[in-house]
């Protein structure tokens, strides 16, 4: 039901279509497009979400969803779930967001491109995720934007986190800091994925001076550099392909 009042009440309130419109380019400032991705962005998932919660229950109510029992003895029926709405809209990292959302997608991705690549896996993760959706140009943006995103993220989880990890309340910073960065970043990206156009999508973010993929790189690049990471500890073979999309 909430769904079905996002879709039918909310989403017209922030059409994505807008974006679409070139007074949204001359009409808004920088702050007034943003928050307008975002919240458009936001309320768009909202269709994806009915559809996948719908396709869970026709599945579990044809017993395909069983996946066994929860310790306590209850059944469990999420074999095949493919969104998990919480975890994703409060997740504060890139990497819990990619763990909730389109999970059985996910999994095909990781055994099939992450696991198997030779090189540059997550740049070859991302390019098949974005050959499997189609040929739109704003697959390709989103998809080549989160790749830069993901390398970003991996830069800051292991340059910056461990200086956070000291006390309850740092972490607690830490986690909000993310939990926004994340959200403001998953905006960003993805509004191409849905308006499919690749000359609006670079014309929006020429005129938001493409700041975000700015920070990106300069994360990627110079992070390292000006706060290196701690070694890490050699991992055992059992462990040794746990790490994905972070």
């Amino acid at each position: 039901m909430v769904l079905i009042f996002v879709n039918l009440s909310i989403v017209p309130v922030f059409p994505i279509e807008y974006l679409l419109d070139p007074k949204f380019l001359t009409d808004k400032g920088f702050l007034s497009k943003m928050a307008y991705i975002l919240a458009a962005t936001t309320v768009t998932r909202a269709k994806y979400y009915f559809a996948w919660v719908m396709a869970d229950v026709v599945c579990n109510a044809s017993g395909f969803g069983f996946n066994g029992y929860n310790k306590d003895g209850t059944e469990k029926w999420d074999l095949v779930s493919n969104v998990h709405i919480a975890n994703f809209e409060f997740s504060v990292s890139w990497r819990e967001a990619l763990e909730a959302w389109n999970t059985q997608t996910m999994h095909w991705l990781r055994m099939v491109a992450y696991e198997r690549a030779p090189f540059h896996h997550t740049i070859a993760t991302y390019l098949l995720s974005a050959y499997w959706h189609g040929f739109y140009p704003g697959y390709y943006l989103t998809f080549g934007n989160g790749a830069i995103v993901t390398l970003a993220a991996r830069t800051v989880r292991r340059s910056v986190r461990p200086l956070f990890q000291k006390s309850r309340s740092m972490v607690l910073l830490y986690h909000t800091l993310t939990f926004l960065a994340c959200r403001l970043v998953m905006a960003y990206v993805t509004f191409p994925f849905i308006i499919l156009q690749f000359w609006v999508s670079l014309q929006i973010y020429r005129s938001l001076y493409f700041y975000i993929h700015i920070i990106l790189l300069l994360t990627v690049f110079l992070l390292p550099v000006i706060i290196p990471p701690k070694k890490k500890k050699p991992l055992s073979d059992s462990n040794s392909n746990c790490e994905h999309l972070e």
